[in-house]
């Protein structure tokens, strides 16, 4: 009896999902968001979710129950555009029955088919669907081919692991790629790990043998571990394209994408053939994290969405984020020319709690509401910062360069108020003369055309800000001994090295020392000896207190004397400006977050920029982005109120605090006709000022728009 009655409450669970009896007709009818056509689905769709299925050989009562059919009909309910299938999960199984490749999941109840079931029941409702496909674990291999598995650096199996690079890929992975659509009329294609995996085994040593003539090296310190950097990422770029040509084959309209790839980690430019760029981002912060992506996925020219998660952690956790939280990572998103696409997973029974839905349906009542602004936007050229393509050499090789110090200064220049972007060499090069500033943190390798650019940029009129070593290395990733751009920032690279783990900035200028302790700044970090040649100084440079002993007073040690050299210039050059920053003050606001440092950066932007394109005096926690929108401007304010998180927590806001009487400026042509608030549609009073439209809104609750009207 209890086993029956089990059963009962089992089956009403699923069904409490699914069956809500409406005309799908009549809900499709009441939104009033944006409409999906075959040619631009995906640039459209912002109201996308991502659902995991991840299922061992040992779960039982896979799917029971589930109707795909009355799940689209919810999907409809809650204005879902677009949504996940799982094509095949991370333990190797797959989840349809057409074809002759992969191995169907032994617990699918005979006869069921999710993936057709559910592509057949969506695209019924005008819903798009996109199929995934894991390559990282196989349980089916333990049994089937064991010799296909990663091995680690002693040899041995790394458990379920598939290696990408042994006969896997070509004998079982395309053909079934080619195939499933073929099969199966999906929409897109979602990868995840097809990226740079380290496996030891026999076929990737082998392989790399025959590339290079060389014995893999099993760590950094092999002389030849750059080659090995170098062979794996093109072998796995390759590997790419292949299985982009391979699903291409069977049907050409799929649009196929991959997850973490061509990310700040593995900066790539993404191939002609991509149909979008995604990621899931990192559970401890999405709203920053969202922003942080999205300001260099937005100058890649290719449609992209960020997936942002329901969890209370992350994947494999039960919990549901308020919807206010989900609001705010989704505004963020939206914000920064990005598609939402929100991640949960499914139960056994390939169902989730009606609670859940109602939750997305209110967030993504709020993206519907604002989709319509934000669809065909573009950021307006102002401030531009460069991540380098060459991030996996410049500060030794590796196979995920190291982004540190661009997220402090992402960190720095959103809470400081900047509308900013951040390129790549080939996105610079083809824009640099529609900025203001362009920002070189600590960037070793210049590419001599980017640097005649560069020259060129300053000289009529731009302004560059340099960090560290900027252009101190050759083709090879090998130090000059020089600046390559010494004559535009007028200072000389000097040999010796700073021998302390920290230095002081002691600001000597009265415009660089706005709202900065009038002290020394404590900065950890690396330090660059220069010696200006027609540079001023801005900053001196100093060095620490020792004890007789030579050591630290104590962890650290206080400011000693000045070393001779600056800590911060600046250069006139033809018409423009190049300011240049001796100490790493990115690693010191990481480290202790070194708010001076901050504002030190923050007036030295405004020294070098005496125009200002868009001003405001919003605290540090309202992000600013400034779009256009055919003629229109558009003013993004997203309110990034974090709520403080406890222990391993991740950080969730349930009430998002609203920030008052937020004064705007904005460098416009020509007089507008008005400014109005979206979605509040409330029309704002507004005034000119040398040139500038000067309005104030009046309340920002998560994220809201003021539109220019040109």
């Amino acid at each position: 009896m209890k086993k029956m009655i089990l059963k009962s409450l089992v089956l009403s669970i699923v069904l409490l999902t699914v069956m809500v009896p409406f005309s799908y007709q009549q809900e499709m009818e009441k939104t009033s968001g944006l409409i999906l056509t075959d040619d631009d689905w995906f640039t459209n769709s912002y109201r996308k979710l991502f659902f995991d299925f991840h299922t061992q050989r040992t779960a039982v009562d896979v799917a029971k129950g589930f109707d795909a059919s009355r799940w689209a009909d919810e999907l409809v309910k809650n204005n879902v555009q677009a949504v996940s299938i799982h094509s095949s999960c991370e333990y190797g199984w797959r989840f349809y029955r057409k074809g002759k490749y992969g191995f169907i999941h032994p617990q699918l109840p005979p006869g069921t088919d999710l993936i057709g079931d559910i592509t057949k029941a969506c695209h019924e409702r005008g819903i798009k669907v996109i199929a995934y496909f894991n390559v990282l674990i196989s349980e089916p291999f333990v049994e089937h081919r064991p010799e296909w598995l990663a091995r680690d650096r002693e040899g041995n199996i790394m458990g379920t692991r598939i290696s990408l690079l042994s006969p896997y890929f070509e004998e079982m992975l395309l053909p079934q790629l080619e195939e499933f659509v073929q099969n199966y009329d999906v929409d897109a294609i979602f990868f995840d790990f097809l990226r740079v995996r380290e496996s030891f085994d026999d076929f990737t040593r082998a392989k790399f043998k025959k590339a290079t003539g060389k014995e893999l090296p099993l760590n950094s310190n092999d002389p030849a571990y750059e080659a090995y950097v170098r062979w794996m990422l093109d072998e796995f770029a390759r590997m790419r394209e292949q299985a982009i040509e391979a699903i291409h084959r069977g049907n050409d309209k799929v649009l196929v994408s991959m997850n973490w790839a061509y990310t700040y980690r593995q900066p790539e430019i993404p191939p002609d053939d991509i149909g979008f760029l995604t990621l899931d981002i990192y559970p401890n912060d999405q709203v920053f994290d969202a922003s942080y992506v999205s300001k260099y996925w937005n100058t890649l020219e290719k449609p992209f969405n960020i997936m942002n998660s329901a969890f209370l952690r992350w994947w494999g956790d039960w919990g549901v984020k308020p919807a206010e939280s989900l609001m705010q990572e989704c505004a963020a998103i939206m914000a920064n020319g990005s598609t939402t696409w929100i991640g949960y997973q499914y139960d056994v029974y390939h169902a989730v709690e009606p609670a859940l839905m109602e939750v997305y349906r209110e967030t993504f009542d709020f993206v519907k509401e604002r989709e319509q602004y934000v669809s065909g936007a573009k950021p307006v050229p102002y401030i531009a910062v460069l991540n380098s393509l060459h991030g996996n050499f410049t500060h030794g090789p590796t196979l995920n360069a190291d982004d540190t110090k661009l997220r402090a200064l992402f960190k720095m220049l959103l809470e400081s108020g900047f509308h900013f972007n951040i390129f790549n060499e080939k996105g610079l090069l083809e824009n640099l003369d529609k900025f203001k500033l362009v920002i070189l943190p600590d960037q070793r390798y210049i590419e001599p055309e980017l640097a005649s650019a560069l020259r060129e940029y300053v000289r009529n009129g731009g302004s560059v800000i340099a960090t560290g070593l900027t252009g101190t290395q050759d083709s090879t990733y090998k130090p000059t001994g020089k600046f390559v751009l010494d004559d535009v920032f007028g200072i000389r690279l000097e040999e010796k090295e700073y021998p302390h783990s920290h230095s002081y900035m002691t600001i000597t200028d009265g415009n660089l020392k706005q709202d900065v302790l009038d002290m020394p700044q404590q900065a950890f970090g690396d330090v660059v000896y220069v010696t200006p040649e027609g540079a001023q100084t801005l900053a001196e440079l100093w060095d620490l207190y020792l004890r007789g002993d030579g050591k630290y007073l104590l962890s650290s040690s206080p400011p000693g004397k000045p070393t001779g050299h600056p800590a911060v210039t600046i250069h006139e050059f033809g018409k423009g400006k190049a300011a240049y920053i001796a100490q790493d003050i990115f690693t010191a606001y990481t480290q202790r977050i070194q708010w001076n440092l901050k504002n030190v950066l923050r007036n030295l932007i405004n020294m070098s920029i005496p125009e200002k394109l868009i001003e405001t005096d919003a605290p540090g926690m309202v992000e600013v982005v400034l779009n256009q929108k055919g003629k229109d401007l558009h003013v993004n304010l997203v309110n990034h109120y974090r709520e403080k998180s406890l222990g391993e927590a991740i950080s969730i806001t349930e009430n998002v605090i609203p920030v008052h009487n937020i004064q705007v400026k904005v460098k416009v042509e020509r007089k507008p006709k008005s400014v109005m608030l979206v979605p509040e549609k409330k029309k704002l009073d507004w005034k000119m000022e040398d040139g500038y439209v000067v309005f104030t809104v009046p309340e920002l609750h998560i994220y809201s728009i003021a539109v220019i009207e040109q």
